[in-house]
């Protein structure tokens, strides 16, 4: 991989990284002003382009040991950079059980993108990327419900009942509308002619096939 095309994949992600760690910078900011509750906030939580950076590093780069290393950094360290900067209150049970789902679901959706290597573009970057966002949104939410009896920081949210499945993805639709539309438009940017072009990346031309004669019957 030439220098270009790794400084913009590492870019992508350490964009991505910024758009994962900003709410919880903000939120510990709150008390100066800057309330962004995910109920009442008006910050858009969950308009992220992981889903989509994910779909595009797996597409675009032939290493896996790369793409591993770069979803690594992305979510693990992610993670562990969130935990410093709230001072780890969020370290439960329960909420480590829903995130080992989470990471589950991201390896699913760049598996997604590297069924497309062959033939990495728009028309099939943007519904792989589509699809791994909505994998995410009924594996993660369904990880929510059935964590209700593990151990945390606040009691259950949601019965382990059918209405209480039925309310989570309620609750998480708002979320839902804003990864849809953040993955559409950054999956839209990442595998346009612009974003393959700074990954080095070229659309196979056609091979002109030459026409062949019409037929024509022989006249006895």
């Amino acid at each position: 991989m030439s220098q270009l095309r790794w400084k913009f994949i590492a870019a992508v992600f350490a964009f991505a990284l910024v758009c994962r760690i900003l709410p919880y910078v903000l939120y510990e900011l709150s008390a100066a002003g800057f309330p962004i509750d995910p109920q009442t906030s008006w910050y858009p939580w969950n308009f992220s382009p992981v889903a989509a950076a994910c779909v595009f590093c797996a597409a675009v780069v032939p290493q896996r040991s790369r793409t591993a290393l770069l979803l690594g950094v992305l979510m693990v360290g992610g993670d562990f950079l969130i935990d410093l900067i709230t001072g780890f209150r969020w370290w439960t049970v329960r909420n480590q059980f829903v995130q080992l789902w989470v990471y589950a679901c991201v390896w699913l959706v760049a598996a997604l993108g590297r069924r497309i290597r062959s033939q990495p573009g728009l028309l099939t970057g943007l519904p792989m990327a589509l699809l791994g966002e909505v994998a995410f949104f009924l594996i993660t939410n369904f990880a929510v419900w059935i964590s209700a009896p593990l151990p945390g920081n606040e009691p259950p949210m949601y019965a382990m009942t059918w209405a209480g499945l039925s309310a989570c993805y309620l609750a998480a639709l708002p979320f839902f509308g804003r990864s849809l539309l953040s993955t559409a438009i950054y999956a839209g940017l990442f595998f346009s002619p612009w974003g393959l072009g700074l990954a080095g990346v070229t659309e196979p031309r056609q091979t002109e096939v030459a026409a062949e004669p019409a037929y024509q019957p022989v006249r006895g």
